[in-house]
């Protein structure tokens, strides 16, 4: 499922080199990834949602938490891979990922002892048939007529420690681990699915871990889900670490010996400049540094194009806001939105409901801003898709504090008459020609208004007086050139 709002231009050569690399075989050895993002709000968070959605078929991505936003360790990720395997499965009847792992452990185990004849069976070809191609529904423990499932439950006693060592060998992890994983998972698959029980249970399955370390516990864990699914753990939003160098050098020490010790697995560090080269850079040393950058992807600046289709996909007619808007304003996500808004909050509806995004038709029909809309502001419609419950990590939220320097040229008064009269993608808007090419001293001539629209006229002695009036504003007036000055000034500016 994608992110609100997608824009498939943004990041694409990102997104389509980490697909490239994360869509290995099942049994390819596992990589290190770094996603580097020049600074926050160039899609890294947006770009991950879109990459989990994707591949959730084929891939367990998982994501990793900061506890007291800078520790990232054993029993934090026990605890973040616990918490992904057992939240129900879109459309699955009460299953979950661990369920689905259960049963195929299971069946992995019991297939070679069926192999050797160590366990007789009527039909062997039949059996080995369903425990490799309908190992969910074999080893269905909730199901009256999965005799099977409930001829191992009735022997698992007997049946536990031959699977645990077969799945060790298979897997190639200490066999006391899988073998705690083994009674760990069959209990989980077995119990009936509305406990709410069997989740925490798991959760607090490391409680019994004996003399088993929480890194044996949770690598053979990840060792065993590694070989039905691609598991990538990705840490992201790591601003916490970055005034702690010591905290990022043993995360990356942490990541790295991880995913050394489940072979197949992949590991992605999701990072923004600023944190990278304050905190990261610092302490680690050269030799970590390259594992833990092996494949480096690098987030780029937007392009004017893309900057357009990101706020038409907020807001149809919002493509043209681009036109008013510093060039530097453009290069991220964030930032297009963030400004947008104070671009859209300062000119008002009434502007922008009269104009066609980038001034095209678009299928016979013209897309239009509508008047009174209170979606319409691009940044506002991501605000309001955080607190009405939506994905938060899917988009990047527009912030709404912005220091002065970097504001925007304002309208004067913020009256829209201004963007409206001084556009000159508007078929109305002649006006703003004759006055930027006119010179200042004529400005208040009659000719100055002789190319434009008596309504002009009436819009500006509206702005002037700040009342409404229908009286035509006389040509002599010199409050007018004083006006009209300003307005040039602030045009001009708007436009360099």
């Amino acid at each position: 499922m994608l992110p609100a709002s997608h824009v498939e231009a943004i990041n694409r050569d990102a997104y389509e080199k980490i697909r490239g690399y994360l869509s290995r075989s099942l049994e390819s050895q596992g990589h290190c990834y770094l996603l580097y993002s020049p600074r926050a709000g160039y899609g890294k968070t947006h770009l991950l949602s879109k990459l989990r959605g994707e591949l959730s078929l084929t891939h367990e991505m998982i994501l990793l938490h900061p506890y007291d936003g800078l520790r990232i360790d054993a029993e934090s990720v026990f605890t973040d891979v616990m918490t992904h395997v057992t939240r129900l499965l879109p459309a699955g009847g009460g299953l979950t990922s661990l369920d689905l792992l259960a049963r195929r452990i299971i069946a992995l185990g019991i297939e070679p002892l069926i192999l050797s004849g160590e366990l007789p069976c009527q039909d062997r070809d039949q059996a080995l048939h369903a425990f490799v191609y309908r190992p969910i529904e074999t080893f269905d423990f909730h199901h009256p007529a999965a005799a099977t499932a409930h001829w191992v439950r009735k022997n698992f006693e007997i049946l536990r420690l031959r699977i645990a060592e077969e799945i060790s060998t298979i897997v190639h992890a200490p066999a006391a681990a899988v073998s705690f994983w083994i009674d760990a998972m069959f209990q989980y698959a077995v119990t009936p699915m509305d406990e709410v029980k069997r989740s925490q249970e798991i959760l607090e399955a490391k409680a019994d871990k004996s003399l088993l370390s929480m890194a044996e516990i949770l690598t053979t864990f990840l060792t065993l889900l590694s070989h039905t699914h691609r598991v990538v753990l990705v840490a992201d939003e790591l601003e916490g670490f970055s005034t702690n160098e010591e905290a990022a050098l043993r995360l990356v020490s942490f990541l790295t010996s991880l995913r050394s010790q489940a072979g197949r697995m992949d590991v992605m560090l999701s990072v923004n400049g600023d944190v990278w080269e304050n905190a990261f850079l610092p302490k680690i040393p050269s030799g970590l540094l390259d594992r833990i950058s092996e494949f480096t992807v690098r987030l780029e600046p937007m392009s004017r194009d893309e900057a357009m289709m990101l706020l038409a996909s907020r807001h149809q007619g919002a493509a043209r806001l681009v036109d008013h808007m510093n060039p530097e304003h453009v290069v991220y996500a964030r930032s297009a939105l963030r400004h947008a808004g104070m671009i859209w909050n300062e000119v008002g509806v009434e502007y922008l409901s009269s104009f066609t995004a980038s001034g095209v038709a678009v299928g016979g029909e013209e897309l239009h801003f509508s008047a009174g809309n209170t979606d319409a502001n691009p940044a506002a419609t991501e605000e309001s898709e955080q607190v009405h419950g939506r994905d938060a990590t899917s988009v990047d939220v527009a912030e709404t504090e912005v220091s002065s320097e970097e504001e925007t040229v304002k309208p004067i008064e913020g009256n829209p008459v201004f963007m409206q009269t001084f556009d000159l993608g508007s078929a109305d808007a002649n006006f703003a020609t004759v006055v930027s090419d006119t010179p200042e001293d004529d400005l208040a001539s009659p000719s100055v208004f002789s190319k434009s629209p008596l309504k002009v006229a009436q819009d500006f002695q509206c702005l002037s007086s700040k009342e409404d009036s229908s009286e035509p504003l006389p040509q002599e007036n010199d409050q007018v050139a004083d006006l009209l000055r300003q307005f040039r000034e602030r045009y001009r500016d708007s436009m360099s």
